[in-house]
């Protein structure tokens, strides 16, 4: 990852932190959750911090440790008339199923 994306990635998960607390309920089930997973009681007060603090080298070090990338799929819905042509240009491979198969 490049450090524009990271910081994309920041701001976008800044933004969407306190959206996800949006009621008491939830907060509370966040925060038992958080201290259930060993977190510190002041996790959600420090989480824009900590997010912040996050530098590319330790991010692209979490996603070595813990994604496979070669496992990853991406799932993409359209007219397969305009998709496979961009797809093939760009040298993915994929598959193609029916929204029946899902239902």
């Amino acid at each position: 990852a490049s450090t524009e994306e990271l910081k994309s990635a920041q701001n976008y998960l800044q933004g969407a932190f306190p959206i996800s607390l949006q009621n008491r309920y939830v907060t509370a089930q966040q925060y038992f959750l958080g201290i259930l997973r060993g977190l510190d009681r002041d996790f959600i007060d420090d989480y824009t911090k900590r997010l912040m603090a996050v530098d590319l080298g330790r991010f692209n070090a979490a996603v070595k440790k813990h994604f496979k990338l070669s496992e990853m799929k991406v799932v993409i819905s359209g007219d397969l008339k305009e998709l496979g042509p961009v797809l093939k240009k760009a040298g993915l491979i994929y598959e193609v199923h029916s929204a029946k198969d899902y239902l």
